[in-house]
């Protein structure tokens, strides 16, 4: 169980830590804001990418675990030695399709256990630490001139190299739509919409949180500091999660989590600030892990949890853009009402999903 841990915890840190590090490696690759930026782009390509192959065309995780593990090592050291933009859009793009392959095999194995909602959300509990991290180890870096948080990534890796066993572990069973295609349609459409809003959803806070804030006075170091609070907050409520699977159910979760998150960010819209993005990390960090546990207990099918995946990675990538259009014509201050609107947008998309998949019967055991 370590490697798989680990893995997510490193996978995390790169992701969180490739922007911060930009200013460095556009000192280092003499590369300007704009071509500097196809290094972020290559990396959620590939994540992206990799995600939709696979959930067309399952592969054996047994292979692909290791291999992306080995290949997520090889991109890290390339990142961290490269003095070339070329080569650090390549070794992003390495990383990004590595990233995609642990990250969809290992969800999908740990959402089909006994234990499913729990584990699950321990795993990516560890992702929430690396990416509080990550930009930790970016402010290092910065310091010192050279990306020592991709090499610690890449030395990491070697020690995760065992992650493939996961791919070992018995597991259950229990929907049923994948032996009713039009059943299994209707489940795919549905969780990938409630996916595609919820990526949409997290990445807009991510991304544009912070120019909220300072939209209101705040210093930009603060604002900084209140978007890592966010962050850190989701991964406390990923690490509570097993306590609270014990009393609700997997359904009960989800659209609490995304009505929580909304209440949140109408705290942040009255100003609530940093209190309401750390109200809406709290409740929005289970929704994610177990979302995923919720479609192991509807359907055989793993590609559907390829497809949630790819709709939220897609999510993460259409809307924040969308966000920043609004900004243009806006202002800022309009974020924290349309990420509400958003969440609760996800909220009856869950109520959606959850008419052709019931999740209450198992959803404490899970």
């Amino acid at each position: 169980m370590f490697p798989a841990f680990g893995a997510f915890f490193l996978v995390g840190i790169v992701q969180s830590s490739i922007g911060p590090l930009l200013p460095l490696l556009e000192r280092r690759l003499d590369a300007t804001a704009a071509t500097s930026s196809l290094i972020i782009t290559a990396f959620f390509a590939g994540s992206l990418g990799i995600m939709l192959i696979i959930s067309f065309a399952p592969l054996a995780e047994r292979t692909t675990l290791p291999l992306g593990m080995g290949s997520f090592a090889v991109g890290s050291f390339g990142l961290f030695l490269s003095h070339t933009l070329w080569v650090s859009v390549g070794a992003s793009l390495v990383n990004g399709i590595s990233t995609g392959a642990i990250v969809l095999g290992v969800n999908s194995i740990f959402s089909r256990q006994e234990r499913g909602v729990a584990l699950v959300n321990l795993l990516n509990g560890y992702f929430a630490m690396g990416t509080v991290a990550g930009p930790l180890l970016a402010y290092f870096s910065l310091a010192r001139g050279a990306p020592y948080g991709l090499a610690v990534s890449a030395i990491g890796s070697v020690l995760c190299l065992r992650i493939g066993a996961v791919s070992g572990w018995p597991v259950r069973l229990l929907g049923s739509a994948g032996d009713a295609p039009k059943a299994a349609m209707r489940l795919n459409i549905r969780f990938s919409a409630l996916y595609l809003l919820y990526g949409g959803l997290e990445a807009g806070i991510g991304s544009w949180g912070a120019v909220n804030l300072a939209s209101h006075g705040m210093a930009a170091s603060t604002a900084a500091v209140g978007m890592a609070l966010f962050w850190a907050a989701t991964g406390v409520s990923k690490f509570m999660a097993p306590l609270l699977v014990r009393r609700l159910t997997v359904f009960a979760m989800v659209i609490g989590g995304l009505v929580g998150s909304a209440v949140g960010l109408i705290v942040v819209s009255v100003g609530g600030g940093i209190v309401g993005y750390f109200i809406a990390g709290i409740f929005l960090g289970p929704v994610f892990p177990t979302g995923l546990a919720w479609i192991a207990h509807a359907t055989d099918d793993r590609r559907l949890t390829g497809f949630a995946s790819s709709a939220d990675m897609t999510g993460s990538i259409i809307f924040p853009t969308a966000i920043g259009w609004l900004i243009s014509a806006k202002g800022s201050p309009a974020v924290p009402g349309l990420l509400a609107a958003m969440a609760m947008a996800a909220a009856a998309t869950s109520l959606w999903v959850r008419r052709v998949s019931d999740p209450d019967a198992d959803g404490a055991d899970a």
